[in-house]
């Protein structure tokens, strides 16, 4: 029993790791696949602003919703689906929306109980009318096809789990590296001697169509 119990234990602990790095890539990753941007170059095309504002307001959603990771998992699902079967409708300035609507949409087709329209509203700050337009709009250019297949969502899960763990080693060799430099710098203006701090190995642009392909390359279940 305690062997269950630790089991059970470590599995919590991996889930809300997984869930709390999904959240902070998620955001990262719908405006990479949004405006053909890879993703560690996203702040020489888009502004901090846009992307901690993007950030805040997805964690806010997803905490106030208390939604699991199969929820944000569904809902990064459901853009992409949305950015490859309609690449046209890409744009700018749309990316909140998007969000929330994919969120909204997650939530009722995973739960009997769900919140309501008003309640969306309220938390996204859009407008009542605007929603219900937004959603209809949102559901029809996926043709009402919100169901998603067992084998894909297991590929998907795998699919963003590769990507998040990339992400977050990059995150850590980045913080490292700035951490170095910053510590070198200090003591070079302590000492006489000029000191040169080699950077990591270039991170590699994650890509997400690519590197699905390439994940997916021998798979016999493709998610389009």
């Amino acid at each position: 029993m305690d062997y269950l119990k630790s089991n059970n234990s470590n599995k919590k602990y991996n889930d809300s790791h997984f869930l709390n790095a999904l959240i902070d890539f998620s955001p990262l990753y719908f405006l990479s696949i949004w405006r053909d941007i890879p993703i560690n170059q996203l702040s020489n095309h888009v502004s901090s602003k846009l992307i901690s504002d993007l950030s805040k307001k997805f964690r806010y959603l997803v905490e106030i919703t208390k939604f699991p990771y199969q929820c944000v998992l569904s809902c990064t699902y459901y853009l992409y689906m949305l950015s490859k079967k309609h690449p046209e409708l890409k744009g700018y300035g749309s990316e909140k929306n998007l969000m929330v609507m994919a969120l909204m949409v997650t939530n009722k087709m995973l739960y009997d109980n769900t919140y309501s329209n008003k309640t969306w509203s309220e938390i996204s700050d859009i407008p009542l009318d605007e929603l219900n337009i937004m959603e209809l709009e949102f559901c029809g250019v996926l043709d009402y096809n919100l169901n998603i297949d067992p084998k894909n969502y297991g590929i998907w899960e795998n699919y963003m789990r590769t990507l998040v763990s990339k992400f977050e080693n990059d995150s850590v060799k980045r913080l490292n590296y700035l951490k170095t430099a910053r510590g070198l710098t200090a003591e070079s203006k302590l000492n006489t001697k000029q000191k040169i701090c080699n950077p990591p190995s270039p991170i590699t642009p994650i890509t997400p169509v690519d590197e699905y392909s390439c994940i997916n390359r021998n798979r016999k279940h493709q998610i389009y």
